[in-house]
């Protein structure tokens, strides 16, 4: 279950609770403490993603986080303006962090640059065939070579292969020239 930014989720919502708390938003403290548990220990990836569906939709829209202006109270120490300026912050950082991620899947990153690899193998005369693809970041990187290198025993040279090319999940190509005519 990949739940990597449950703290991170927590630790933000824990901060709104204590600001709407002192700010004497009661009716929304309390919605997000009830909620605190599924964030901090979800059961499962699929709870974990309704959760951070259900928080983002709390976040922002109608009737949400970011409608509410808080009124605190003398007493509770805090500056109205700083008091909405921090809800203000808390609820865009709330939102970045359950935003869905948006990554491509192998098979279309490699539909991207088929036409790209086929260019290369006109040019070079020879197939030229995809050794290895992996994530690093928000991009897929895939090393390239040609049939011959692959199959010539020599492990570094056939899988090494040259530069990677660099799909980002918004499908941009970057390290290859763009051909003219794929």
């Amino acid at each position: 279950m990949n739940t990597s930014n449950t703290a991170a989720v927590a630790r933000i919502v824990a901060d709104l609770i204590e600001l709407l708390d002192r700010a004497n938003s009661v009716t929304e403290a309390t919605w997000l403490r009830d909620r605190l548990p599924a964030i901090q220990s979800p059961a499962s990836s699929d709870e974990w993603a309704s959760t951070k569906a259900l928080l983002r939709s709390r976040a922002t829209g109608m009737g949400s986080l970011t409608d509410l202006v808080l009124r605190p109270t003398p007493e509770s120490g805090l500056d109205k303006a700083e008091a909405n300026e921090r809800l203000a912050e808390l609820t865009d950082t709330l939102f970045q962090l359950t935003r869905p991620l948006r990554m491509i899947p192998l098979e279309r990153v490699l539909e991207i640059l088929a036409p790209h690899l086929i260019a290369m193998a006109a040019q070079e005369g020879t197939q030229i065939i995809a050794t290895s693809a992996k994530r690093v970041g928000n991009t897929w990187q895939v090393t390239y070579n040609t049939i011959d290198f692959a199959e010539s025993g020599n492990e570094l040279d056939g899988l090494l292969g040259n530069r990677p090319l660099e799909v980002s999940d918004d499908g941009v190509v970057t390290g290859v020239e763009m051909p003219s005519s794929p």
